[in-house]
């Protein structure tokens, strides 16, 4: 295989994607370490990146198999490296996903029981319920497909106490889980045509664009109470407050501009100013929890 087919199996893995959800993980991995006084163990931590990243570009190759007609159709979509021929059989990419998994599930399980039970039910809801069942039939399927986005932050949590699930820990995960559809919908909106053609009932496809757009603006004061929430029970000070409040308060006044001028460029710049947003709290979080002011 050469380095073109190498390039096809490393976009097949979405790796912006995996790079999120892998950050999420390390930041909570640092954080239930500090919060709970647990030594690092380099090892540990090594083997629960390496669980993570295996599980997230696992799950990204084998529904990229299963959504390979739909991308196919799709502007977006269409060069992408299974609807474009450059991994063939397309099945070569499904077994790559599967290997992958395989290789989560059993590093998890070598981390502790918790750890394999968070990594398998992000598997599932991410590749069976989600993208398998929910995705072309039901308008609300991130919803229900999200909470995969959120397993990473808990694996890395009960990685790092030897399987404690808290109350912070769970909030980790929701903080994410309520992020997703904010971000999705205003993708889907901005390429609805794509999503109209393939016949994937994505919500803000099923309803009117006014509907749609109050819809994905109506879940960020929802995102940012997470946020607060997630900021008083972790007793966290200056640094996460600014950028918590101060970056909350730019999504929430950009979505509420967009309500009332939903042009293709004011959702797409709502779909980028989001991309950042996980990255810049759970960053906060770590520099508060270790310096704090």
């Amino acid at each position: 295989m050469g380095f073109a087919g190498v390039k096809s199996y490393w976009e097949l893995t979405k790796p912006r994607i995996v790079f999120l959800l892998v950050y999420t993980s390390l930041i909570s991995y640092l954080l239930a370490s500090k919060i709970y006084e647990k030594e690092i163990l380099a090892s540990t931590l090594l083997v629960s990146m390496v669980a993570i990243t295996a599980g997230s570009a696992g799950c990204d190759a084998v529904t990229s198999y299963i959504d390979r007609n739909i991308d196919m159709v799709m502007k977006r979509t269409r060069h992408r490296p299974l609807p474009s021929g450059r991994i063939v059989p397309p099945e070569n990419g499904l077994h790559f996903g599967l290997a992958l998994l395989s290789l989560a599930a059993l590093l998890s399980l070598l981390i502790n029981t918790a750890a394999f039970l968070v990594m398998t039910l992000g598997i599932l809801d991410n590749v069976i319920i989600y993208s398998y069942w929910l995705k072309r039939k039901n308008p609300l399927n991130i919803i229900f497909g999200g909470v995969s986005g959120g397993m990473p932050a808990v694996f890395g949590w009960v990685s790092a106490t030897g399987g404690k699930i808290d109350l912070f820990s769970i909030l980790l995960g929701a903080v994410v889980v309520a992020w997703i559809p904010n971000h999705i919908w205003n993708l889907a909106l901005y390429h609805r045509k794509d999503y109209v053609a393939v016949g994937v009932p994505m919500l803000p496809i099923v309803v009117n664009e006014k509907t749609a757009v109050r819809c994905t603006a109506s879940t960020v004061p929802i995102l940012f109470l997470l946020t607060l929430l997630l900021g008083v029970i972790g007793d966290f000070g200056l640094i996460y407050w600014v950028a918590s409040i101060g970056f909350g308060i730019i999504i929430l006044v950009g979505n509420i501009y967009a309500i009332f001028k939903p042009t293709p460029k004011n959702l797409w710049s709502m779909f980028k100013l989001s991309s950042p947003y996980l990255v810049v709290v759970f960053t906060a979080m770590l520099i508060d929890a270790f310096f704090k002011i």
